[in-house]
């Protein structure tokens, strides 16, 4: 296990930054996720990381000693780095076998040693039994295996995940998601990991780092970011949520444009301030009894979902959004209640 620190880290492409001066720190058997958009920055931060890219500015360090700075950079192959790529990297006239093994004839081991930790990783990978076969004959699954069980076998100090899930289908990405989160806490290895599926973050996460054009939005937990986002990128980014203008007309009060208020369990705003109020839409209750943040509305469209119902309500001029569940009907036209507790609602400062 590795302790990955990066300070300041600065990443230009000719006149263009990619990367525009992170700071993180990544502790020793954390699972880390470089979360964002295309071209925030995330897999070059990632490749800075691993020692593909030489950086412009700043240092990285590992276990306190520096193997990137602006004019220093310690090749990939001595940072002691597994990395398993989106597209796999196997070699397609290869076994299995082969392929798990040729990273460790190049260290020039011994052939009992490389039989020893080959079987390990395909141990690991639950692919015990398909080291003879070829990789042609291999599922996409299998194959994203092979690599993981590749870059295992190296016995790395860090694993780095390059949206290695992205090419599988939907019901396979979704189970690899939670064998690669138990695979690298069987292994207590550090692990940092790049994507831009907010789910997938959720499900394999110690922590989340949301990146926007080049800088980092948002450190925490999942739960964190989730629950109390810290600027409207990461709000709307992580999963669904209302966002309305309103103003602080209290402490702990606020109010839309046509005055509707409502009581939130934040402060430290000052009367008049402009904000956003931010409600998930799960936590948006309709057709329930509630005597604070209670309001009439009516039921714009609806629809069923199976174990949620998506429907939008207008107060007044102003849509919301609510998933209700269990599902139940709610016909367009008609009139129901709204009701959000005040500590359902996040303030961001406009």
């Amino acid at each position: 296990m590795s302790h990955v620190v990066l300070e300041r880290l600065e990443k230009s492409y000719g006149g263009v930054t990619a990367v525009g001066g992170i700071d993180l720190s990544i502790g020793e058997g954390e699972f880390l996720v470089l979360l964002g958009p295309s071209g925030c920055g995330k897999t070059t931060t990632l490749r800075c990381i691993a020692g593909l890219e030489e950086i412009t500015g700043g240092r990285i360090l590992i276990d306190g000693k520096p193997v990137s700075t602006a004019t220093m950079t310690t090749p990939p192959e001595q940072r002691q780095m597994g990395m398993v790529f989106q597209s796999y990297a196997v070699w397609p006239h290869m076994t299995v076998f082969e392929n798990i093994a040729f990273g460790l004839k190049l260290q020039k081991l011994s052939k009992a040693e490389i039989s020893a930790r080959v079987g390990r990783a395909l141990g690991l990978v639950g692919l015990g039994a398909l080291a003879g076969r070829a990789i042609h004959q291999m599922s996409g699954g299998q194959q994203q295996r092979v690599a993981l069980a590749r870059a295992v076998a190296l016995e790395p100090r860090v694993l780095l995940f390059d949206e290695p899930l992205s090419n599988l289908d939907a019901q396979l990405r979704e189970y690899m998601r939670f064998e690669l989160r138990q695979l690298q806490q069987r292994l207590g290895i550090t692990a940092v990991y790049v994507t831009h599926d907010q789910q997938e973050a959720m499900v394999v996460a110690d922590r989340v780092a949301l990146m926007n054009k080049g800088r980092i939005e948002q450190v925490g937990t999942p739960k964190q970011i989730y629950r109390h986002p810290a600027s409207l990128f990461a709000a709307t980014f992580i999963g669904l949520a209302n966002s309305i203008a309103a103003t602080v007309v209290g402490d702990g009060v606020i109010a839309l444009a046509d005055g509707v208020q409502f009581h939130t369990e934040q402060r430290g705003f000052s009367i008049g301030q402009v904000v956003r109020m931010i409600v998930r839409p799960e936590h948006v209750r309709l057709a329930t009894e509630a005597t604070l943040n209670a309001y009439p509305v009516v039921v714009r469209d609806s629809a069923f979902l199976g174990n949620i119902t998506d429907v939008t309500v207008m107060l007044g001029a102003t849509a919301l959004r609510a998933q209700p569940s269990p599902a139940f009907d709610f016909e367009p036209g008609a009139p129901t209640t709204l009701s959000i507790a005040p500590d359902a609602i996040t303030l961001i400062a406009e």
